[in-house]
Order: C-alpha cells, then sequence, then structure tokens
C-alpha cells in the first residue's frame, strides 16, 4: 500500500527499500491500521492508507540542522464537509519518537493553519496515543476545545541547539506490539471510503453512534518511498518503474545549468501506468530542445496526496 518506485537505468540499476531511512534524505510512510472504536470494535480495517507521514532536512534552523515533519489525512478516502458549519476535519493529534534526550529538541506547530497552530504544542515525555501505546513526543492542541484547532496537513518544525538533526533521528519504533513509528488522530470525517461506519455507543448491542474520528498507525510496516534514477539520450527520457502505489504521475522539468533554473516542460501530468504488482515503461520527448545543446532534467513524481519527490539532475 505504499507508493514504491523503483526505476530501471538503461541497462540495470535497483535500489530496494529499506526498513528505515539511515540517512537525511527525505521520506514518506503511511499510516494503514485503525484503532478500535470505543465499543471495543475495530470498524476500519481496510489495508489502504489512511494518513501520510513525510519527513525531511530543515536548513533553516538558527544554529544546526533541523527536521520537518508533515501529516497529511488522505482527503480521497475521508468523506467531510468542508467549510464554516461543516465536519472540521482535520489532525488533532500526533505521537511520533526521538532517538536522542527529548529535552534537546525543540519542536513547533506551524501550519497549514498559522492561527490554529499558535493553540498546539507538542510535548516531550511519554504519552499514550490511543490503542498505539507510548511515544516520546505528541503534538496536540493545548487549548480546548481541541477539536476546533485540527491541522490538515499538520506540520512540525523540529530544531536544537545541541546538535544536527537527521530524518532517521524520528524514524523510531516504540515498545508497543505490534511497534508504532508514528500514530495520528484523524477527525471530524463522516465516511471512509464512501461507508458511513456506526459503533455500539451503550454497548447494548445496537450500533447507534456515527464513528467520525479514530487513530491510525503504521503497525510495524515502513517502506521508504524512493526513486533509484532515469536516462536522458539526445531529446528522449526513458525511466522504468519496478511497482507504483498512490502514485499519481510525473512532471519532467528542464535547466540549462546544473544548478537551474529549471522549468517544467510538460502541460499535463505524466499519469501513472503502474500497480502495486506490476511497473510500467515511460518515455518522454523534449520537443523544444535546440540541436545538440546539452540539458539538465530532473524527474518529480507525485503521489496521491500531493506530495512530490524531485529525482536528478540527468543530463543529454
Amino acid at each position: 500500500m505504499k507508493k514504491i518506485l523503483f526505476v530501471l537505468a538503461s541497462l540495470f540499476l535497483l535500489f530496494s527499500t529499506t526498513a528505515i531511512a539511515q540517512t537525511n534524505d527525505p521520506v514518506c510512510y503511511d499510516l494503514w491500521c485503525a484503532n478500535a472504536a470505543p465499543d471495543g470494535v475495530t470498524y476500519l480495517t481496510a489495508y489502504i492508507p489512511y494518513a501520510r507521514v513525510c519527513l525531511a532536512p530543515k536548513t533553516d534552523c538558527s544554529i544546526n540542522s533541523g527536521v520537518t515533519i508533515t501529516v497529511t489525512a488522505n482527503e480521497s478516502i475521508f468523506g467531510f464537509v468542508p467549510g464554516p458549519g461543516g465536519t472540521n476535519f482535520g489532525i488533532q493529534k500526533f505521537g511520533f519518537n526521538y532517538t536522542g534526550t527529548p529535552g534537546n529538541i525543540v519542536a513547533t506547530v506551524t501550519g497549514a493553519d498559522a492561527t490554529k497552530a499558535a493553540n498546539w504544542s507538542v510535548v516531550a515525555g511519554p504519552s499514550q496515543v490511543d490503542g498505539f501505546g507510548t511515544f516520546i513526543e505528541v503534538a496536540a492542541p493545548s487549548t480546548n476545545p481541541p477539536g476546533q484547532y485540527r491541522e490538515q496537513p499538520l506540520v512540525i518544525s523540529i530544531c536544537s541547539n545541541v546538535t544536527n538533526l537527521s530524518v532517521s533521528d524520528f524514524v523510531v519504533p516504540n515498545a508497543s506490539s505490534p511497534a508504532q513509528h508514528f500514530a495520528v488522530h484523524i477527525a471530524g470525517f463522516t465516511t471512509v471510503n464512501g461507508v458511513q461506519y456506526y459503533y455500539d455507543s451503550d454497548k447494548n448491542g445496537t450500533l447507534d453512534a456515527p464513528l467520525n474520528s479514530a487513530y491510525f498507525g503504521n503497525c510495524n510496516e515502513l517502506t521508504v518511498i524512493e526513486l533509484a534514477s532515469f536516462t536522458a539520450k539526445g531529446k528522449k527520457l526513458t525511466w522504468v518503474t519496478e511497482s507504483e502505489i498512490d502514485n499519481s504521475g510525473f512532471n519532467i522539468w528542464r535547466a540549462d545549468a546544473e544548478a537551474g533554473p529549471y522549468v517544467q516542460l510538460n502541460d499535463e501530468i505524466i499519469p501513472a501506468k503502474g500497480s502495486a504488482v506490476q511497473g510500467a515503461k515511460y518515455t518522454f520527448t523534449d520537443k523544444t530542445a535546440q540541436g545538440k545543446n546539452t540539458y539538465f532534467y530532473e524527474l518529480e513524481d507525485i503521489d496521491v496526496y500531493g506530495n512530490s519527490t524531485f529525482h536528478g539532475p540527468v543530463s543529454n
């Protein structure tokens, strides 16, 4: 259920996924398992990406390097009523871990809604996230009622005055079984995959209360969303995928110099053709390339959440 793109070069180049990020490269993970409803029954059992957690290096901390965590609920799965008077859909709580000393980091909720973000705090110290165990760091609204301050997406900026931080510092399992690296509380939805679920609020055998919030974790499953490479020869670009999950498609960017600036060449997204069990071959012809000029190209893949990752550059 993760979007995994393995790209083969003209002969052979294959990077396999890893369980946990070991570098400071940007990575994303899906949260696919749900907790039990208040009546003790787990109704959301489909193996689907309810939310995505993306971690990326942060370069604008005052002293050391930091990390930005972006958590996005999958709006293509959840039904909700947007706008004033709606269901106030969004993220209400998020738990994560850190390998170092919690007191050495400063984590701040910065968006997407700055007014709402000002009412959030990130609390260090073991805290429970319902159904998914204890986490070292928990972000949640510090002003009541918390439901008024839900974020979509939730963005957390993390810096340290003591040490440089890397993405892998925050990809850490907790002690629950199965282990959870992240957990999120999503609330304000009406349906999930078009279905309205109900639970037994009085535990009397009647499903009488609509299920409009739930917690989601990764249940010890982590797969890095990773793209290896692609090739350029003359005016023709080629890339081949081994599998594609959660992939919307691609954009091609070109520059006259490796450092840019880059300009998008395609007017519309190049739609994904692969699936979870079968990859696809893609080609793109740069019809505006002049003669034998050397150009630099970047490949952008975009997932169903709108998150994008750039790969390259490669030159012709």
